[in-house]
C-alpha cells in the first residue's frame, strides 16, 4: 500500500527546538512546524521574528494555528508509544508480535482521529526497525571510536558500508540545525580536525593518512590558537604603527604653521627692510616675496602630500586591526585561518622615521644681494652730507635693530 510505505518516521514527528514529539503543532508561514509553546518561547527570547529553522524573517509576529491533522497524527504515535495495545486491542498486539497484521472488522467505523489498523502496525514497524538501526549505529560508533584512538589503522580497518553510513550526517549537540553547519571533508564526509601547513588547509583525518602523509600536519585547533597569538601581536604592531604615524601628522601639521608663522615674519622683515631702500631695492624685495610665497606653497603642496599619505596608511592599518580584531573573535578555525592568509601579510609602507618637512624658505641668496645693496647704499651714504647722514642714519636704526638685520649680517 503506498500510504503505508511512505508514512513519517519518528524524526519527522520531533519538534526542532525541543527535540520531542510535537506538543500541539503550529506551522510557521516559511513552513516548518514546532510545538506552539517552544517557537512561543523562542520568539520571546530574541530580537527579531525568525524561524528558528531557515532563519526566514517575519515583520510581525505570525497569528499560528494548531495543525489539527498534525496534531492527531502525534497523539496517535504517542498512544502507540506509551500503550501499544490501545488503540488495535489486544488482537493487534499478538498480530504484531507475531509480525502480522491487524485486521479490520468489516463494517466497523473508525472514531474522529483514529488510525486505521495497518497504519498504526506500519508505525510501530518502522518504530521497531528505526530504533534497532539508531542503536546498532551508536555501537558501531563507539567500537569505531576506541579502535582509532588505539590505533594508527587506515581506512581498511572500518567497518565494511560504516564509514559510508556514519559521513552522510553529523549531529551537534545543538541539534540538527547547527549539525548542518558542521564542515566536512568533501572527500571522506569527515570532521575536518586537521590542518596541512605544507597546503594551509584543513583536512580530515583519513587526508593526513592518504594525500598529505608526508606533509607537516597539526592539529587545526593548536594551529589556530597558535594563529590568534600571532594575531594579537600583529594588531599591537598596527596599533604602534598607527600611533606613530598620527604623532608624525601632528608633527608635519606644527611644522606648517611654524613655516606659515615664519613666512609672515620673513614678509614683515622684508617690508621694513625694503621700505627704507625704496626703488633701489624694490626689485629685490619683489624677488624675496616671489620666492618666500613659492617655498611656502611648495612647503604647503609637499605637507598635504605627506599627511595624505600617512592618513591612507593610518586607514589601512585601521581597517586591517578591524579586521584583525574580528578575526580573532571568531570561533571557526577555517574561517578564520582562511582569513588570517588575507590580513596578516602587510602592504609596503613608507618609512615615516628620517622624513620631516623643511623650514628652509631658499631667501639666504636674495639676503645676500641685500646686504650687496646695502653696502652699495652706505657707500652712498658716505657721500652724503654728515647731517643728512645723521637723519637717515637716525631713522634706520629700528631697521639696524631688528633680528632680521642682524641675520642678514652674517650673511655678507
Amino acid at each position: 500500500m503506498p500510504f503505508s510505505q511512505s508514512f513519517l518516521s519518528e524524526e519527522q514527528l520531533l519538534c526542532s527546538i525541543c527535540l520531542d514529539v510535537f506538543d500541539n503543532p503550529v506551522s510557521t508561514p516559511c513552513g516548518h512546524s514546532f510545538c506552539m509553546t517552544c517557537i512561543g518561547h523562542y520568539w520571546d527570547s530574541v530580537k527579531h521574528c525568525q524561524c528558528p529553522l531557515c532563519k526566514q524573517t517575519f515583520k510581525r509576529k505570525p497569528d499560528l494555528h494548531i495543525n489539527r491533522t498534525l496534531r492527531e497524527i502525534t497523539e496517535q504515535f504517542k498512544c502507540m508509544k506509551g500503550n501499544p495495545g490501545a488503540s488495535g486491542g489486544d488482537g493487534a498486539d499478538r498480530d504484531a508480535e507475531e509480525g502480522g497484521t491487524t485486521q479490520e472488522p468489516v463494517g466497523s467505523t473508525l472514531r474522529p482521529g483514529q488510525l486505521p489498523g495497518y497504519l498504526l502496525d506500519e508505525m510501530k514497524q518502522r518504530l521497531t526497525r528505526h530504533r534497532a538501526h539508531r542503536n546498532s549505529l551508536a555501537s558501531q560508533n563507539e567500537t569505531w571510536s576506541e579502535q582509532t584512538l588505539n590505533t594508527d589503522s587506515t581506512s581498511d580497518t572500518q567497518p565494511p558500508g560504516f564509514a559510508r553510513q556514519v559521513s552522510l550526517r553529523r549531529y551537534t549537540l545543538s541539534g540538527a540545525a547547527d549539525a548542518m553547519k558542521v564542515r566536512l571533508c568533501p572527500k571522506h564526509h569527515r570532521n575536518l580536525e586537521l590542518f596541512c601547513r605544507s597546503d594551509v588547509e584543513c583536512i580530515c583525518v583519513e587526508c593526513g593518512q592518504t594525500e598529505h602523509q608526508s606533509h607537516d600536519i597539526t592539529c587545526a585547533e593548536k594551529e589556530w590558537q597558535s594563529h590568534k597569538m600571532k594575531i594579537a601581536i600583529t594588531e599591537n604592531e598596527i596599533q604602534e604603527m598607527t600611533k606613530q604615524r598620527m604623532e608624525k601628522v601632528e608633527e608635519i601639521k606644527q611644522s606648517l604653521v611654524d613655516i606659515k608663522m615664519l613666512s609672515e615674519h620673513e614678509v614683515q622683515c622684508s617690508m621694513q627692510l625694503f621700505g627704507a631702500l625704496i626703488s633701489s631695492l624694490e626689485r629685490s624685495q619683489a624677488g624675496l616675496l616671489e620666492v618666500t610665497e613659492i617655498n611656502r606653497r611648495s612647503a604647503e603642496h609637499q605637507a598635504e602630500l605627506m599627511i595624505r599619505e600617512l592618513e591612507q596608511e593610518i586607514t589601512e592599518l585601521r581597517r586591517r586591526s578591524t579586521a584583525l580584531a574580528k578575526l580573532a573573535q571568531t570561533e571557526n578555525y577555517i574561517t578564520g585561518l582562511k582569513g588570517y592568509s588575507d590580513v596578516s601579510t602587510p602592504k609596503t609602507m613608507k618609512d615615516w622615521t628620517g622624513v620631516s618637512l623643511t623650514c628652509d624658505l631658499g631667501t639666504k641668496t636674495i639676503y645676500t644681494s641685500v646686504c650687496q645693496l646695502l653696502e652699495q647704499f652706505k657707500e652712498e651714504l658716505q657721500k652724503v652730507p654728515p647731517a643728512f647722514c645723521l637723519s637717515v642714519s637716525a631713522n634706520q636704526s629700528p631697521v639696524k635693530s631688528h633680528p632680521k638685520v642682524k641675520r642678514m649680517q652674517e650673511y655678507s
